[in-house]
């Protein structure tokens, strides 16, 4: 038994052994040195990387993917893609993928992420344009930032069903249907923009839009062509604008409209706002046929100043308190039809023909510097709705036959200032 315990301890002793462990002087293991080193993770191939460790970041053409972050980093253009999503070299991170990061200057081409349904937030500080369906049907995006960007294109986020609302510092253009499809969506705001196109906020539940300053505002803008799908908007506000097409809010619960300033307005875009009581309407240059037509709840206060008003262009329009001043024009039935509580002209160079015929609810009066009154002007359709008891007139020049006829609730007329001719039963 002695010689077989010592025939086995010599035998062990006879093998080779492997390279005991070294100390330091502070008593640390150290690997030999004719130990072989074992590659180091950036050597290998990112898929080997990825077995590696899990939360690697991996490298890919022109991404990044941080899987502990679950980040997707988009470091060069995506370029455009089918329907098909064929060919995105991110493919496989479209249901993992929370989080999208885009580097400053990248442009997002047509349907880049589409159906990317992990996706919870979007960030863009810098971001070049953003293609037609780029984010379309990402339904998960809760949150999205965008401080500038480029063109905004075509259905560019339909169908981001969980998005409560969207915040753009600077962008270009943004094309139809931009937002068509957001069914959370409540509110939108941007700084700047170019041009608007059409219906961007259908079959959402945007209530609030709110943008400093945009290019032309393209018809339907704001609404469903069709009347179908339309917004449950009631509040837009504009700091400055270019042209605002037609029907560009037709029909919508708008209460608070809010425009510093505008080229024009086109026909039809705010009539039927029935529900309208906020309206402010800074410079403009014009308002074209029927562009308020039977507006208002009624509006509680209102002025015009400084533009051109069209023939009809706020046809049967309800305001308990208008203002129209500084105005070059009012065209040929601009107020046809209106109610009118109490209503001051000033400093009008042309009073159109009927221009405010069969107003009804009238009870306050005040006309000053307006050359020519004609006899058709304040033409009362029936008396019953006419409650004027007293009109002042200053500076008018020339007041025609019959122009107050019908007044019948009439008992003061004040005439101040220069009136060169007074028509027979005026």
């Amino acid at each position: 038994m002695v010689c077989a315990i010592f025939a086995g301890t010599a035998f062990a002793e006879a093998l080779p052994q492997a390279p005991a462990a070294q100390e330091d002087r502070q008593g640390r293991q150290t690997a030999s040195p004719s130990q072989s080193p074992q590659p180091s993770p950036s050597a290998l191939p990112s898929t080997q990387k990825a077995k590696i460790n899990a939360a690697a970041l991996v490298e890919g053409d022109g991404f990044t993917w941080d899987a502990a972050s679950k980040t997707l980093t988009i470091t060069e253009d995506t370029g455009d893609y089918p329907l098909s999503y064929v060919g995105r070299p991110y493919q496989d991170y479209r249901y993992t993928a929370e989080n999208l990061v885009v580097e400053d200057g990248v442009e997002i081409g047509s349907y880049a992420f589409h159906s990317f349904t992990g996706l919870k937030k979007v960030t863009m500080k810098a971001a070049g344009n953003i293609g037609e369906y780029a984010f379309n049907s990402c339904s998960n995006i809760e949150e999205m930032s965008i401080e500038s960007c480029g063109d905004i294109g075509k259905s560019a986020f339909s169908g981001c069903s969980s998005l409560p609302s969207i915040s753009i510092g600077q962008c270009g253009n943004i094309g139809d249907n931009a937002f068509d499809r957001c069914s959370a969506l409540k509110r939108i705001e941007i700084e700047k923009c170019g041009d608007i196109g059409k219906s961007i906020v259908v079959r959402t539940d945007v209530e609030t839009i709110a943008i400093g300053e945009c290019g032309d505002i393209a018809s339907s803008a704001f609404k469903d062509s069709g009347n179908v799908y339309n917004p449950p908007l009631k509040t837009l506000e504009i700091g400055k604008c270019g042209k605002i097409g037609s029907s560009a809010c037709y029909g919508l619960p708008l209460e608070t409209l809010k425009i510093g300033s505008c080229t024009s307005i086109a026909g039809q875009a705010f009539a039927q706002t029935h529900e309208l009581e906020i309206l402010e309407l800074g410079n403009c240059e014009s308002i074209a046929s029927l562009a308020f037509m039977s507006s208002g709840a009624p509006i509680k206060s209102f002025t015009l100043d400084h533009c051109t008003i069209d023939e009809t262009a706020f046809y049967m329009v309800k305001v308990e308190d208008l203002t129209v001043k500084n105005i070059e024009a009012i065209g040929e039935n601009a107020f046809q039809s209106a109610t009118i509580n109490s209503l001051t002209l000033s400093n009008i160079a042309l009073l159109g023909n009927s221009s405010f015929a069969g107003c009804k609810g009238l009870t306050k009066l005040t006309i000053e510097n307006v050359p020519k009154i004609d006899e058709s002007s304040f033409e009362v359709y029936d008396s019953n709705f006419n409650n004027v008891e007293t009109i002042v007139l200053r500076d008018v020049e020339y007041i025609g036959n019959y122009a107050f006829y019908n007044f019948s609730k009439l008992k003061h007329v004040t005439i101040d200032g220069s009136c060169g001719y007074v028509g027979a039963h005026a």
